[in-house]
């Protein structure tokens, strides 16, 4: 759907009202920026930073009743998800994407919990909940200097708050929801105590939060089954053991789950061997053909210990953090059962199975690090890092019980491989800022790299039932690289900040698990190398009209090499495998702008905007994969926000005030794949999203809000979902089709004291 005039005035009409009201305000309204610490310098306000970083308050995450990735990302210039259901999203940052680990850097505070799947393009991201947040950063470009692999394109961060070591502190709140075509009610509640348990020492921070959405969905199986049930509490404690040294240990734990993958179909399944599969449309709008059980389970446990020692001549950090990930996926594999076999094992009979794939993935980093303060005219920034991670895969094919959709005691195994993985890096990085002038400053960065990957993959069973292989011959990769940056920054007045910057990114390589294609009578190449990216950004911040307008902008033009690809080796049978391999080059340019403005002290109004032309320049090694020329998937051209928020009078005897805010939210056309003959090539159309809020909040500490997402009840395709590449010679297999979440009204409570 296009951005009509309807979705406009709807908007705008809204603001309108607010703004007529608003001028009778009087006054200056005083810009309140966020402090952030993406630069690894300390807390620095985010227009005094000399690069493109946008930031989110916790304050506007709870107004707006943001739950997960899915509720904020659209008001990120720039920033596009491919949408495969809770756990399961690749995070694109600038029209950077493909197959491997993750090309956006993730970072829970200190902990990284960048997403890696064998068997997932983009790496299977984390969905982290959204509870007792002080702001959600994101970095553009690539910050590969500071934040090492995987901040390919940019790098997301999410900060929660810390323990107050000087006040007791406590929030309650739940939210009722009643979406389109799904249940009701669906629910959220959090809770968080801070207890100073020294005076200004020593303190403990406690933060939980529950989620029960009720899904659309519906399969053979159970209705609702795109659902999202979630837990999580974090532990956060503070001891300031002197005037100069703070030490912090965080600990969390998240359990996610949904019942079923988030995509419908308009049609039925349509198969020759099978006789109950004869298409036709689908019994409803929110239908999906699975032919097993889909569900996703995904727990997350995080522990950070960081110390801080502050000086005049500078900040030492020490931080170490493990991630502890269990995932557990499952999806359909019958009509790729049958349609591999020659139709010998029919999707409805005895083809009927499912694909299930665990792994645990453990990662434990360290990194020590100083950021000086000196007097002079130069600072730097300097640091080592160490990371290890183990990782255990299995993908097992099984037949299902035809009633439940599940695996059960009388289940056949059709296949099952495991992949143990175990990797080392080690890094040293650093910067160097000499400020020339007063009003000139130019950095220099580098970051020396080391890893080594090794990999043993076992057939424990091979296709279709037979005896495994066994274990395969062990695999070894290792790589060893610098990467640089460059930044010069101008102050053309107090208010107005220009800046340059040159900057690399990388994503490790790997290997390639040749055991899983020996199943399948194929030879591939044992690894792949990593990739990188050159950015050349130019941007400016300003702050104007007495902080009343705040205008940024930038320009960039990034240089992707040697990109991670999905290649095809084809069995004489006709079987297609997918391993990864490095070939090709693409550009993506565009620019990105952000505008607040508080015309008086009641009115505020923001606008972002984002254009990305993403495209190869040079063929893949498969040319039928991708040519000169194609435009890169999951990538929109133009991304477009709307935003407004008007306070006014209410229940002024109980130190009330009234709120009503809005926002409207564009994505442009993109394609789901980069060659129009790849079988899993789709058109995906642009869409807006119009959300519409209503509150009051007191000075005793309550806040209601009542909204609306999706008011319009867009339902375009997003993004879609397939069971493998294979299609039948006669019939047809109908892709799942991923929508924006349905019309929702909700109403909050929420009490701080």
């Amino acid at each position: 759907m296009r951005l009509t005039c309807k979705h406009v005035g709807l908007f705008l009409g809204i603001i309108a009202t607010g703004h007529v009201h608003a001028q009778s305000g009087s006054g200056a309204s005083a810009l309140e920026e966020i402090v952030v610490t993406a630069s690894k310098r300390g807390g620095q306000l985010i227009q005094d930073i000399p690069i493109t970083v946008q930031a989110i308050s916790g304050d506007r995450l709870q107004e707006t009743g943001a739950l997960d990735f899915n509720d904020y990302f659209r008001q990120i210039p720039n920033l596009s998800v491919n949408d495969q259901g809770p756990g399961h999203k690749t995070y694109i940052i600038r029209g950077i994407s493909s197959s491997g680990a993750g090309t956006v850097g993730l970072y829970f505070d200190e902990t990284i919990v960048t997403g890696e799947f064998l068997s997932s393009e983009g790496g299977r991201q984390p969905d982290i909940k959204l509870f007792d947040m002080n702001r959600i950063e994101v970095l553009k470009g690539p910050q590969g200097t500071t934040f090492g692999s995987s901040s390919l394109s940019g790098t997301i961060r999410w900060i929660p708050n810390y323990p107050n070591l000087s006040e007791f502190e406590a929030e309650v709140g739940g939210t009722l929801s009643s979406t389109k075509n799904a249940d009701f009610p669906s629910w959220a509640a959090d809770a968080m105590v801070n207890v100073p348990l020294v005076q200004d020492r020593f303190a403990m921070r406690i933060a939980a939060t529950a989620i029960n959405k009720e899904g659309y969905i519906d399969t053979r199986f159970a209705d609702g089954v795109n659902n999202d049930e979630s837990q999580a509490v974090r532990a956060m404690f503070g001891f300031q053991a002197t005037d100069n040294l703070l030490l912090s240990l965080m600990a969390m734990s998240q359990h996610s789950q949904t019942d079923g993958r988030s995509g419908h179909m308009d049609l039925l399944i349509d198969l020759p061997a099978s006789p109950s599969l004869n298409g036709g449309p689908a019994p409803s709008d929110h239908w999906n053909n699975a032919l097993s059980a889909e569900p996703f389970d995904d727990e997350m446990d995080l522990f950070n210990l960081k110390g801080e020692y502050s000086a005049d001549w500078g900040t030492i950090t020490a931080t170490t953090s493990i991630l502890d990930r269990e995932t557990k996926y499952s999806r359909d594999s019958s009509t790729e059962i049958e349609i591999i076999t020659g139709y010998t094992r029919p999707a409805d009979g005895i083809g009927q199975s499912s694909i299930i794939q665990p792994q645990d993935r453990k990662l434990t980093s360290g990194e020590l690090r100083f950021a000086s303060n000196w007097d002079g005219a130069f600072q730097v920034l300097v640091g080592a890092f160490t990371q290890k991670e183990e990782r255990d895969f299995q993908s097992a094919i099984f037949t299902v019980d035809p009633t439940t959709g599940k695996v059960s005691s009388s289940s056949a195994t059709v296949l099952d491989r495991r992949v143990y993985t175990e990797i080392d890096e080690k890094a040293m990085f650093g910067e160097l800022t000499w400020q020339a002038t007063d009003r000139l400053a130019f950095t220099g960065g580098v970051r020396w790299f080391d890893f080594d990957l090794n990999e043993q993959a076992t057939a424990v069973t091979g296709f279709p039932g037979r005896p495994g292989a066994g274990p395969g011959r062990p695999l070894a990769f290792g790589e060893s690289d610098s990467i640089y940056k460059f930044n010069v920054a101008y102050d053309f007045t107090d208010d107005m900040l220009g800046y340059a910057t040159f900057s690399q990114g990388f994503r490790a390589g790997g290997t390639n698990d040749q055991t899983a294609a020996a199943i399948a009578g194929i030879l591939i190449p044992p690894g792949f190398g990593s990739d990188s990216v050159d950015n050349y950004e130019i941007g400016f911040k300003s702050t104007l009209m007495d902080r009343r307008l705040v205008f940024n902008a930038a320009a960039f033009y990034m240089d992707w090499t040697d990109i991670q690809v999905t290649q095809r080796a084809i069995a004489p049978s006709g079987l297609q495998f997918a391993y990864r391999g490095n070939g090709g080059a693409a550009v993506a340019k565009g620019l990105e702008f952000e505008l607040t403005a508080y015309p008086t002290d009641a009115l505020q109004l923001g606008a972002t905007f984002g254009y990305t032309d993403g495209e190869l320049t040079e063929n893949l090694p498969v040319l039928r994969d991708g040519l000169d020329g194609d435009t890169l998937p999951y990538v929109p051209e133009y991304s477009v926000s709307l935003n407004g928020r008007y306070e006014f009078p209410f229940l002024t005897s109980k130190g009330g005030t009234g709120f009503v805010s809005g926002d409207l939210m564009f994505q442009g056309d993109q394609s789901s794949r980069l060659r129009p003959n790849d079988p899993t090539y789709r058109e995906i159309d642009s869409y807006s999203l119009v959300n519409l809020r209503i509150g009051v909040e007191t000075d005793s500490g309550w806040l209601a809000i009542a909204g609306i997402d999706n008011v319009l009840d867009e339902d375009e395709t997003t993004a879609y979902t397939f069971n493998g590449n294979s299609q039948p010679n006669v019939g047809f297999v109908p892709p799942g089709e991923v929508r924006p979440w349905p019309r929702t009204l909700f109403v909050s409570l929420r009490r701080s004291f």
